[in-house]
């Protein structure tokens, strides 16, 4: 398994020459056994990403009216998702905060632009 911290600061992850290894897309989406999957060492090509997400929903409303807004990340057990990175389609500039431990999340661009 690879792991790689990409621009967004989302870990990617793709099971390089793994095999027999139970990932979203050989569970869910070809509905196999981890059983099955390691007997017959199935090998998945997919990347994933791992995502700290949210604890409370943050609108494009919000976001589109504020350009920036700030948030607070949801417990691990709860708000980690591992997720095909071919799903992210409009990935959110994001820095921490350094007064308090909240994070501000920014859209790339505001009317098309870069302000």
């Amino acid at each position: 398994m690879e792991l790689g911290l990409s621009n967004f600061g989302l870990y990617l992850i793709q099971y390089m020459n793994q095999k027999g290894i139970p990932t979203p897309y050989l569970i869910r989406e070809e509905g196999l056994s981890l059983e099955t999957i390691e007997e017959d060492n199935m090998k998945d090509e997919n990347m994933y990403v791992v995502v700290h997400a949210a604890s409370q929903w943050l609108t494009l409303d919000t976001l589109e009216a504020e350009f920036s807004a700030s948030f607070l990340l949801g417990e691990v057990n709860q708000y980690l998702y591992i997720v095909d990175v071919k799903s992210i389609i409009a990935p959110l500039f994001m820095v921490a905060n350094a007064s308090d431990s909240t994070k501000v999340c920014m859209l790339p661009q505001k009317n098309g632009k870069v302000p």
